[in-house]
């Protein structure tokens, strides 16, 4: 098994060493295999790596992590890291892109189309979910790629428009490890997904259950990966706001559909745009 791979897998899923502090040490040590040799002394010289942080790295099992690791791809999830030619740059150009992201599916799919992520609240009226299938639709319709969450609600309308057109492919990102789909009903749909040439994608450890940390952080990969974004409806406490956090520090398109949710209101006066201006 690929020495690096395994290093690399370990320092992502180290708690407290996310993208911005892995370039720090990368920049300081050159490599992986550098940072995994250095003393507990020589990397509390990087900013942000405090005493338990060092020690985590310190404590990494490579042993373990490889036996790890083979399971995972025995399972037919992909590994790749920033090194890899297909990790998706737009992704990459964000400061705290994921180190490391676990893949089922379609491992490329992001490559030569356009990717829009659509997101919003778990509990839509019926007729923004009918709206949201039809966009999602749409967006295929022309060959583009449809990127969200695999909640309830949006996100399953989301994924469920891309159905209609049998060439319609569809990217979820989960909060939770590949072998953990959450939520648990939507089991049948990661499973449709996959069937129709999409991708299921993960920062954390396949193994992880979910955790509000991983649902809130997914956003930023949503966003990210996207080159616009758009709120079906959203409450100004909505989760679907923490994504229009990361799309405007992403500088990425924000709209809103025009109703009266309080999120989409908000989005709409401070210069989202009107979904009904989007162009496909």
């Amino acid at each position: 098994m690929d020495e690096g791979l395994i290093g690399w897998v370990g320092l992502s899923l180290c708690e407290g060493i996310g993208g911005v502090k892995l370039r720090r040490l990368l920049h300081h040590f050159g490599d992986v295999s550098a940072i995994l040799s250095a003393s507990v002394d020589d990397l509390q010289t990087v900013k942000g790596i405090h005493p338990p942080v060092a020690h985590q790295i310190r404590a990494i099992q490579l042993d373990k992590l490889a036996n790890a690791i083979h399971r995972w791809q025995s399972a037919h999830i992909h590994i790749i890291t920033w090194e890899s030619d297909d990790y998706p740059q737009l992704l990459l150009d964000i400061p705290d892109a994921p180190p490391t992201l676990f893949i089922m599916g379609n491992s490329t799919i992001w490559k030569n189309h356009h990717l829009y992520a659509i997101v919003g609240t778990r509990t839509p009226a019926s007729l923004i979910r009918d709206k949201t299938i039809r966009l999602s639709d749409a967006i295929t319709q022309k060959g583009h790629i449809v990127v969200s969450g695999l909640a309830e609600g949006v996100d399953t309308a989301a994924h469920l428009g891309t159905f209609v057109d049998k060439n319609g492919r569809t990217i979820a990102i989960l909060g939770s490890g590949l072998c953990h789909i959450y939520p648990k009903h939507n089991r049948a749909l990661a499973d449709a997904i996959l069937e129709r040439n999409g991708a299921l994608i993960s920062e954390v450890a396949p193994d992880s259950q979910v955790s509000a940390w991983g649902l809130v952080g997914r956003n930023r990969i949503i966003t990210a990966m996207s080159e616009a974004v758009i709120v079906m409806q959203t409450s100004l406490e909505g989760g679907a706001m923490h994504a229009v956090k990361f799309a405007r520090q992403q500088h990425k398109p924000i709209y809103a559909d025009n109703n009266i949710a309080t999120g989409n209101r908000a989005i709409l006066a401070d210069g989202g745009h009107d979904l009904a201006t989007f162009q496909i």
